[in-house]
């Protein structure tokens, strides 16, 4: 009972690792997870539990690692991220091997990975439901999946890992279109190349976009927008320009997500939200400015003092 009531949490970071023991040889695989007491899922805890596992893979190979391909979801708190991007630039010092960085596209579903944690918890719930194991704590619960392929890395050796990051990540720029990105790769120590496609997923290389140094111009001055605000959004085209009126839903660094409204009179000063909710994830140079929160009638309409200058 007191392993069923037991309020602690813990967190599991699951991984599988490809490889090929010989050069020709068959795809083989090792599934990994990662138990720890740290419950801030960011980038400090990614790149500790990285570097355990490629501490583990390595011991484990007949041959130097030369370089990693990661694959990830998009999670902008854990990897798609200019301190995720930064630490590309110093993977090679840091573990000795060269990197980039994949990204799957958005709700892209289940995964393998998803399978390991479910195999590590369903292990673990069994062995506490034949009273063999009590689980209290990360470590408890750690010790309990040994016979699975587990590691277990300590909050304190997370904490360690980001004293020795600060000054790395406070000296990071932020790449405009982050969130549009699904590639990422160094180019030099100082400059990493995006895409906003994987090589891998179109057998063509990744359409690239200007690397930006870590030690070059700042990002240009955009305005600072915030959930809640409603913003006029400028979509420059080859042949038009148009301005658009959307409200800020969520921001992740330097994009927005906007829901866009659509006018319904002349004057262009009532305006509602489509039925079909027209949704999309901008970089925070496309905003114009900030327009005054309009009032909302019985009816749901959103009505401005004057009207707002958007494209038809």
């Amino acid at each position: 009972m007191s392993a069923h009531w037991c309020a602690e949490q813990i967190t599991i970071f699951t991984v599988i690792v490809f490889y090929r023991p010989e050069v020709g040889s068959e795809l083989q695989h090792e599934s990994y997870g990662i138990v720890s007491d740290e419950m801030h899922h960011d980038i400090c805890s990614v790149y500790t539990f990285n570097r355990h596992i490629l501490q583990h893979v390595q011991h484990k190979l007949p041959w130097t690692i030369q370089h990693v391909h990661y694959w990830s979801d998009g999670a902008g708190s854990q990897f798609k991220n200019r301190y995720n991007f930064t630490n590309l630039l110093y993977h090679q010092s840091d573990f000795g091997c060269t990197a980039d960085w994949n990204f799957f596209a958005t709700s892209h579903g289940k995964g393998p990975v998803d399978g390991v944690g479910g195999q590590v918890k369903r292990s673990v719930w069994r062995a506490v439901l034949k009273g063999t194991v009590v689980v209290n704590d990360a470590v408890e619960f750690y010790h309990a999946a040994e016979r699975l392929n587990v590691l277990f890395v300590s909050q304190g050796v997370i904490k360690e890992a980001a004293a020795q990051l600060v000054e790395r990540w406070n000296n990071s720029k932020t790449l405009p279109g982050t969130h549009s990105f699904h590639y990422a790769k160094p180019v030099s120590t100082e400059a990493v190349a995006c895409g906003r496609n994987s090589p891998f997923t179109t057998g063509q290389p990744a359409l690239v976009i200007a690397p930006i140094p870590a030690d070059g111009p700042a990002t240009p001055t955009c305005i600072d927008a915030v959930p809640g605000n409603f913003v006029m959004v400028k979509y420059d085209t080859k042949k038009s320009k148009n301005v658009f009126l959307g409200q800020v839903v969520a921001r992740d660094e330097s994009d927005l997500e906007i829901t866009f409204l659509r006018s319904k009179d002349s004057d262009h000063k009532i305006f509602v939200f489509p039925a079909n909710e027209d949704k999309a994830w901008i970089d925070d140079q496309q905003v114009q400015e900030i327009v005054d929160t309009p009032k909302m009638d019985s009816r749901g309409r959103y009505i401005f003092n004057h009207g707002i200058a958007v494209t038809e």
